[in-house]
Parts: structure tokens; C-alpha cells; sequence
């Protein structure tokens, strides 16, 4: 009996010195993930010091480090993505946002940068697939909406892009941003302009030359049609020329440039023609190719032009040749555009530099020669009230009026220009 008692008290030792032991490893498990977890957070916070320093290679490769022990920390994983984003690496941030999107359909984060990469990589269809799946799941986020705005704008959607404001400022009347945008697409969104400008070139030994032109432009469905009514004095003569231009959509990322003008004065084309049809292509270029035909009353002239551009950031680079086969001569010319657009796509300074053949607007029929010619522009428009911008032009060129003779000219040109 006696000996019954003592394996009942060992017994019982035993189960409680088992419980203390299972309660002691289960806490002191507890505090080594949370020590580990601790670690993995302060080496999180390296990474992002190191990252906002500009050491965004040590960011990225700290960010890996901390993912191969911790593979499910999401929020290292989102940030390492948006890093990549910032180093242009968008192949490699996005195959890791969608493995963060897989587990978590629903993150914020992990929506806002894959939208950002896709955009910024120039694929703006699957920016606006993805925008459009983050606005399902988050309706009331600001950012969503104004990503979405941004992206419509960039493919010419610019009526459904100031709906999706006016949806943001419904849920944020007060947004900084979405108020912004709203000043911005109110002149997109119309549908009329009418422009007045005047040029002067001037030379040292001959009189200065004048052109000035009327134009009414208006926004349709399938494009913008302009028309424009053209004035000019040059060699003593004035002369009249009405045109039209016309840009036409085909589908999102392609349209053309057309042309047609007419005149019955000997310091314009008898009838001129062009067409040129332009792409838009990744990573934000765009790629055209074209021609001008030109009607004088003593020859015809064929122009071969074509077109490679890209946006970069705030920044328009594009190059332009002209290529002219005549039957004494074949010439070709280039110019190169520098762009810099500052509050938006209407307010901008251009600078155009270009060598080559004359500039065919410039001369009478007889003297359509297609000789050398080189000259720098500087070009400016800003607005000046809501819808209404001022422009400018300082022009200056060398160019070879008769084979083996060159002169100098100075041009200024003005111009107005109002939405309504």
C-alpha cells in the first residue's frame, strides 16, 4: 500500500516536471521566433535605410538575404520590388509582385507598384488591367484612381481619364492631386481650338519675309481635323494657301497624319499632299514613316520623311529625316527635337536642331533647289489664363540659296492659341 503511494507521488512529479518542461521549451520557442522575427525586422530597416540613401544595390541584395530565411515576409518582398522599379529592373519586380499578389490578392502595395511597373516599362494594357482589378478590391483609394487617370491620358482616352477624377474628387473633394488633374483635363476634354500666329525671317541683304496663319482645330471620335488658312509675303509677292490636316486614330497606339493644301500663288505649292502613319511602340517610343508630295507650277517634288521618338520622364527626344531624290542631286536632312514639358502636355520648351536640304516651305517654285542648309530653333508655349497659351519660336539658319552662295536668316514667330 505503502509502496502503491510512493509510484502515485512519482508519478505525479513526473507529470508535473513533464508540464513545466513542455510549458518552458513552448515559451523559450516563443522567444527565439520572436528574437528571430525581431532580427529579421532590424535588418528590414537596413534595407531601407540603404535603400533611400541611394544604395539601392545593397538594398536589393539585403532584401534577398532576409527572404531566404524569412520567404513569406510580404511586406520585404513589396519592398524589394518597388527598388527594382527604381533601378528600371520592371521584369524582375513584377514576377515578384505577382508571387505577393497569389498569396495576398488584396494587397495595396503590391497592386500600387506592379501598376507603377507596368507603366513605367511603358506596357500600359496590363497597367490598366491591373489598376482596374486594385479599384474591385480597393474603391476608396485615392491613388488607384489617379494612376488610372494618368494611364487613360498616355492612350488618348482623355474624356473617360477626367471621369475618373471627377469619380475621385465624388469620394475626396479636397484632393490636391485629383483638383490638379482636373485643371489639366479641362482643356483636354475640349473639343475646339483656334489658334492666330505670325512669323518674320530676316535676312541681311533682302527684304524680311512674312507668314501668318488662322486655324481652327476640332477633337472627333476617330481623330482631330485642322483646318488653316495660310498668309505670306515673300520677294515682294503675297500670296494665299488654304490646308487641311488631319490625325486619325485606327486603334489605340496607331494613327496618321494627313495633308492637303492648295494654292494658286507662285510662293506656294500649286497642291501639296502628305501622309505619314505613326506607332506607338514599348517602352514609351513611337516610329512613323511617311511622304510629302509638292505640286509647282514648273516641277513636282517627292519628300521620304520618317520619325523615332521617346518620352522620357518629363522629356520628348525624337529624330526626323527628310530624304529628297531629284534627278541632278539626291539630298537628305535631319533634325533632332529636345522637348522639356513642365506643368503638362501643353506648357513646353523645345529645342530643334537640323542640318540638310532648305526647307521647302520657305521658297518660291522657280527656286526649289534643295541645297545645304543648317539652323537651331528654341520654342516655347505656356499658358497665359485657363485654356488660353502664348508661343514662340527664335529661329535661326544658314542656308544656301543658289549653289555655292549662302546667307544667314534671323526668324521670330508669335503666336496665341485658345480651348474652348
Amino acid at each position: 500500500m505503502k509502496r502503491n503511494n510512493v509510484n502515485k507521488t512519482m508519478i505525479s512529479n513526473c507529470s508535473i516536471g513533464c508540464v513545466l518542461l513542455i510549458s518552458f521549451l513552448i515559451l523559450l520557442s516563443g522567444q527565439m521566433i520572436a528574437q528571430h522575427k525581431r532580427g529579421a525586422d532590424e535588418r528590414f530597416k537596413e534595407a531601407r535605410n540603404l535603400a533611400f540613401s541611394g544604395d539601392r544595390f545593397a538594398a536589393i541584395d539585403s532584401c534577398k538575404s532576409i527572404l531566404t530565411d524569412h520567404p513569406n515576409y510580404i511586406d520585404v518582398r513589396v519592398f524589394m520590388a518597388r527598388v527594382m522599379t527604381w533601378d528600371k529592373d520592371y521584369d524582375e519586380s513584377i514576377k515578384n509582385l505577382k508571387l505577393v499578389l497569389k498569396e495576398r490578392r488584396k494587397h495595396i502595395q503590391a497592386f500600387n507598384t506592379i501598376i507603377d511597373a507596368y507603366r513605367w516599362s511603358g506596357d500600359l494594357e496590363n497597367a490598366l488591367h491591373y489598376n482596374d482589378i486594385a479599384l474591385g478590391y480597393h474603391d476608396e483609394y485615392e491613388d488607384f484612381y489617379i494612376k488610372k487617370a494618368k494611364i487613360l491620358l498616355k492612350l488618348d482616352s482623355p474624356d473617360i481619364s477626367l471621369v475618373m477624377i471627377k469619380r475621385l474628387l465624388d469620394l475626396y473633394p479636397a484632393s490636391v492631386e485629383g483638383n490638379r488633374m482636373k485643371r489639366s483635363l479641362a482643356g483636354v476634354a475640349i473639343f475646339n481650338k483656334i489658334s492666330l500666329r505670325y512669323r518674320i525671317d530676316m535676312f541681311p541683304d533682302t527684304a524680311p519675309w512674312h507668314l501668318s496663319y488662322l486655324q481652327y482645330s476640332r477633337k472627333l471620335k476617330f481623330g482631330t481635323i485642322i483646318a488653316r488658312l495660310n498668309y505670306a509675303n515673300r520677294f515682294k509677292k503675297n500670296g494665299l494657301q488654304l490646308e487641311t490636316d488631319g490625325y486619325i486614330k485606327f486603334r489605340r497606339g496607331t494613327y496618321t497624319y494627313l495633308n492637303l493644301g492648295v494654292s494658286d500663288a507662285s510662293i506656294f505649292p500649286r497642291f501639296r499632299f502628305g501622309i505619314e502613319p505613326y506607332q506607338k511602340l514599348p517602352l514609351s517610343f513611337e516610329i512613323s514613316l511617311g511622304l510629302r508630295y509638292l505640286k509647282f507650277s514648273s516641277t513636282d517634288v517627292w519628300i521620304y520623311t520618317g520619325s523615332l521618338g521617346k518620352y522620357i520622364g518629363n522629356f520628348w527626344i525624337s529624330y526626323r529625316f527628310y530624304f529628297t531624290p531629284k534627278t541632278e542631286r539626291t539630298k537628305f536632312s535631319s533634325v533632332l527635337y529636345l522637348r522639356r514639358y513642365f506643368f503638362d502636355a501643353d506648357n513646353y520648351m523645345t529645342l530643334r536642331l537640323g542640318a540638310g536640304i532648305v526647307s521647302y516651305t520657305a521658297l518660291e517654285d522657280e527656286q526649289f533647289s534643295g541645297l545645304s542648309s543648317k539652323g537651331a530653333a528654341l520654342e516655347y508655349q505656356f499658358g497665359i489664363a485657363p485654356l488660353t497659351y502664348i508661343q514662340g519660336q527664335l529661329i535661326y539658319s544658314n542656308f544656301e540659296y543658289f549653289k555655292g552662295k549662302f546667307r544667314d536668316s534671323y526668324g521670330i514667330q508669335l503666336g496665341i492659341e485658345r480651348w474652348f
